[in-house]
């Protein structure tokens, strides 16, 4: 499961090997930044090699970056790439090999998981996930690798930093080793040289072979620090300043087929490999020798270092019988890049409306079929559809065979079939196979003389392939019948011709037409069994004029479903409503919002009869509890995500002006009533009758919480028709109930729901209830759906728990948080209350409305929601460990992070008003947020020295930004929710 990445800009450059393949490439892409598949923010561009000339991985790669940095400003090519990120993404060319894919190229070739938008991912998509993974550095990285094969290097967060070059190794067998290139480094990582597909003992005498008999092998994966791709350019023949390229440098000489293809895991990184002479690097590579000298002496010098990834292996399809492989039962594989293996016989990628006849099917054998609609199949076993539309009717495929459906202009077809063992790359003369079987013998089974091909040295170039008005599947090719005359005589193209050929958008609209069939034929089970399915993808896929028939289908579908997937479905029946029908819209997500909240208190069960007051009328229950400031990993703790992915979250329960801020005091009454006081308030409120504390269903309304806490407590009847005065008379009289949240409303320091806390356990205190942290949590969370503030455990957790703390919980229907406190030490403690400046910033917001956002945006998985939610986790887990180290560097570089996330799953949560209102402090900040949601409240400063913050106090106290505006003290609590009674 991948989903995009949001944290920095990148710019994506895919180098391509013709421009009908660049203009495919260019269209997938497009089609993915519609629906919501790439990085926000990413800027993307395809070249190809130019002419159509095979100019090299090396020359290419040149060209990619010569085509960024000439869009950057700057003075020098270094200056121009300080701070950026550029992903160089090679396509790995044409894709000979495996012909079902020819027209997308082996980098597009799908895999079992699953894109944002819940299209099929490709290795292409994969690899940009695996390199956006890739810890940024400060310098600026250009990072390059191939778009063929995945590493999964990027996550295990191995850094690229540093100067220089850098690149990424795994270790492997020296029989591996003779396949690849081959790095040879000291055991600092420095590179002492790089070999390419060295035999065992050419590795040994180099001192490629460590001790445990392994070689470092080349992933594809290099990184160049701004000054090393600088270098790299000049090497080609690139003015540094960007305003000239040498007609006698290689960039040029390649371009205009002057010298031989430049590789770059070969010329390139031999350039920058310390200790070789000029002379016997030109040696190496005597064409054009002068280029080739200026590259050396441009690149010597310059840092090469290696990185050693943990992986085993490669994701790498090649081949169509590695395809199936792949895809059907290569377990190993599977388990470590996290795909999806099938357990049925037939799998299926993309596709609506596909139907299978196995009689006949041998014992064990599968068949693929990706990216088709509306087909019926009759399968042998090992084969391969792929691209097929509707209106084919019936394929019967034999053993091992598979078909491509190529769209051809604006209305024609090229349908291709193949065999699990051809190879478009090996010439005929050598063993080349149509078919499965050498060309003779197939030529003379359908009485063909081989000359049909021409001078056609291999299958790709063969003239086999006719051009029809709809997709006609050549039968005769794989039963052994004679060639119809019609085909004999018929203009008949080769797969290199037809790929020049092929329409981009066709192949697009198809990919449209299966996701909008799929929906249409089982909205629910659509949304059941994909979990990334993007309301924004299907939006964009859907034409204006069926969008509300398709919600209503599936308005209608989600009356049967259980509450998280009816809201899952009701979110996306909003969005395709939203545009035109905005009330109905509205509607419908507030209904997927109750459903949310019905979810999280399904175990809720109300009381029958009355519990029994166990204090006495002269007797008054009381509970007091702090403050929490949310450090890291929130969100992840709001329903439904936490149900569905679990959540981690780091606060720190405080104390203001050294007491907790928060209490609740209960005390019976002679008359039957029940009365609530808001001390911060000063309001007062008396309730006569059970219908009066049914009314809890809007925030605002300050006596919400405390009625929604009577009726969990069970002091209120569960239902309104049972009379008031008799359920309180059987309970032991009536109640007063006075809350006090010394917090400004809105403050983003959880006092919502640490006061619902609160009062529950006073509440509880008053009936004799006795209650776990657990169910205190449990109870509390219910009591956020039943008053519509839609919140998470989080904020109940920071105020029952003292001190610091991370909490944690798995997917499930009930969120039971795992505490565990973090030890801080006293002078980590001591510095972070110096350093640390909480503000209030007289603005006010409600947190629910920017909750409702994002749990609407999660619902609809928006571009980056789950990916970010990932990384909220994940930001977690680093802030235990900084807290635990004691380091307060690393603690304000995630608590950067924190900030950052959040407001991507949210930009309204940084207003321009609190932007200015922390811009004047930047230069004396290491970091800052705003505790809870966002919007308003509480800022947190971190200065970067206790006379920062000293400073920052005192302009908080001489010129506020606001009327309201203060700094208030704050200390950390170490005690959490404390009960007592009088």
């Amino acid at each position: 499961m991948i989903g995009p990445v949001t944290e920095a800009m990148i710019h994506l450059v895919v180098t391509a090997a013709r421009t009908a393949q660049r203009r495919v490439y260019e269209a997938l892409l497009r089609e993915r930044e519609r629906v919501g598949d790439l990085p926000i923010g990413l800027q993307w561009s395809v070249v190809s090699d130019p002419r159509g000339r095979r100019v090299g991985s090396g020359a290419a790669t040149a060209l990619a970056l010569l085509h960024v940095v000439k869009r950057l400003p700057g003075t020098t090519i270094a200056s121009r790439l300080r701070g950026q990120r550029v992903f160089i993404i090679h396509s790995g060319g044409d894709s000979r090999r495996l012909p079902a894919f020819a027209a997308l190229g082996k980098a597009f070739a799908p895999v079992p998981s699953r894109r944002a938008s819940g299209s099929p991912a490709t290795i292409f998509d994969l690899v940009l996930a695996d390199l956006a993974a890739l810890p940024p550095s400060r310098e600026g990285d250009v990072i390059v690798a191939s778009g063929d094969a995945v590493v999964g290097a990027g996550r295990e967060g191995i850094t690229l930093g540093g100067a220089g070059v850098v690149g990424i190794a795994q270790r492997g067998t020296t029989a591996r080793g003779s396949r690849h290139g081959v790095y040879v480094a000291d055991h600092n990582g420095r590179v002492r040289e790089f070999l390419q597909k060295p035999t065992a003992r050419a590795s040994r005498s180099a001192g490629a072979v460590g001790r445990d008999g392994t070689l470092l092998i080349d992933t594809g994966i290099v990184r160049f620090d701004p000054r090393a791709a600088e270098a790299l350019l000049v090497g080609f023949g690139v003015d540094a300043s960007v305003r000239r390229v040498s007609s006698r440098g290689l960039l040029a000489l390649a371009s205009r087929g002057a010298s031989g293809p430049i590789d770059l895991y070969d010329h390139v990184l031999a350039a920058f490999v310390p200790g070789r002479s000029s002379a016997a690097y030109r040696a190496k590579y005597p064409e054009q020798p002068d280029a080739i000298a200026a590259l050396r002496g441009a690149c010597a010098g310059v840092p090469f270092n290696v990185r050693v990834s943990a992986g085993k292996g490669f994701l790498h399809i090649g081949t169509t019988r590695e395809c199936l492989t792949l895809l059907l039962n290569d377990v190993h594989t599977s388990r470590e890049f996290g795909l999806e293996l099938p357990t049925s016989r037939v799998r299926q990628l993309g596709c609506a409306a596909i139907s299978y006849r196995m009689n006949g099917m041998p014992r064990g054998a599968r068949a693929v079929t990706i990216g088709s609609v509306d087909v019926s199949l009759c399968c042998a076993g090992d084969n391969l559809v792929v691209g097929v539309p509707p209106g084919v009717g019936e394929i019967a495929l034999r053993k091992g065979w598979g078909v491509v459906c190529l769209p051809i202009g604006r209305r024609q077809w090229a349908t291709v079939l193949f065999h699990r063992d051809d190879d478009g790359k090996t010439a005929f003369a050598s063993g080349g196979s149509l078919g499965g079987v050498r060309l003779a013998r197939w030529c003379a089974r359908r009485k063909l003389d081989p000359s049909i091909v021409g001078s056609a040295a291999t299958l790709w170039e063969a003239p086999l392939w006719m051009v029809t008005s709809k997709p006609a599947i050549p039968m005769w090719m794989m039963d052994g019948s004679p060639a119809p005359t019609a085909w004999r005589r018929g203009k008949r193209s080769s797969i290199a011709e037809l790929l020049d050929r092929v329409n981009p958008e066709r192949l697009v609209a198809l990919e449209r037409l299966i996701a909008q069939r799929a929906i249409a034929d089982d909205p629910l089970a659509a949304f059941r069994n994909d979990d990334l399915l993007s309301a924004t993808a299907l939006v964009q896929r859907t034409e204006p004029s069926k969008r509300r028939a398709l919600a209503r289908r599936l308005i209608d579908a989600a009356t049967t479903a259980e509450p998280l997937a009816k809201a899952r479905v009701l979110a996306v029946a909003s969005r395709l409503l939203r545009e035109r029908w905005a009330s109905k819209s509205r509607s419908v997500l507030r209904a997927a919002l109750t459903s949310v909240g019905e979810a999280v208190a399904t175990d809720v069960v109300f009381a029958d009869r009355p519990p029994v007051a166990a204090i006495r009328t002269d007797e008054t229950a009381w509970t007091s509890a702090p403050a929490r400031i949310d450090l890291a990993g929130g969100w992840s703790d709001t329903p439904p995500i936490c149900h569905e992915r679990g959540g981690a979250v780091v606060n720190l329960a405080i104390d203001l002006d050294g007491r907790p801020p928060v209490h609740a005091i209960a005390k019976l009454a002679d008359e039957p009533v029940i009365t609530l006081h808001s001390v911060d308030l000063g309001l007062s409120r008396t309730f006569r009758t059970s219908s009066e504390l049914f009314t809890h269903g809007d925030p605002r309304d300050w006596t919400a919480l405390a009625k929604a806490a009577l009726r969990l407590s069970g002091i209120a009847p569960p239902s309104p028709r049972v009379p008031l005065r008799r359920w309180l008379h059987d309970f032991g009289g009536g109640l007063s109930l006075s809350m006090l949240a010394a917090v400004p409303k809105g403050s983003g320091l959880g006092t919502s729901s640490i006061l619902g806390a609160t009062v529950l356990s006073c509440l509880d205190r008053v009936t004799g209830r006795v209650s776990t942290r657990e169910d205190l949590i449990d109870r509390t969370s219910a009591l956020e759906q039943m008053i519509s503030t839609r919140g998470g455990w989080q904020d109940q957790v920071g105020g029952i728990e003292p001190g610091c703390k991370i909490a944690r919980t798995l997917p499930g229907a009930r969120q039971v948080p795992l505490v565990e406190h973090i030890e801080i030490s006293p002078q980590f403690a001591i510095e972070l209350t110096e350093r640390a400046v909480l503000c209030f910033t007289g603005l006010r917001r409600m947190a629910r409305d920017i909750l409702e956002r994002v749990v609407e945006r999660y619902l609809a998985r928006d571009p980056g929601v789950l990916d970010t939610i990932a990384r909220l986790r994940d930001n977690a887990e680093r802030m235990r460990g900084a807290l635990s180290d004691g380091d307060m560097e690393a603690f304000a570089a995630e608590l950067a992070t924190y900030w950052r996330l959040k407001t991507t799953l949210d930009p309204a949560a940084a207003t321009s008003a609190i932007r200015s209102m922390a811009a004047p402090f930047e230069r004396s900040l290491s970091a800052w947020t705003l505790p809870g949601a966002g919007g308003g409240g509480f800022l947190f400063l971190i200065a970067r020295s206790s006379r920062h913050a000293r400073l920052i106090r005192e302009r908080l106290r001489t010129s506020p930004p606001h009327p309201l505006a203060r700094s208030v003290d704050w200390s950390i609590a170490s005690r959490g929710l404390r009960c007592g009674g009088v």
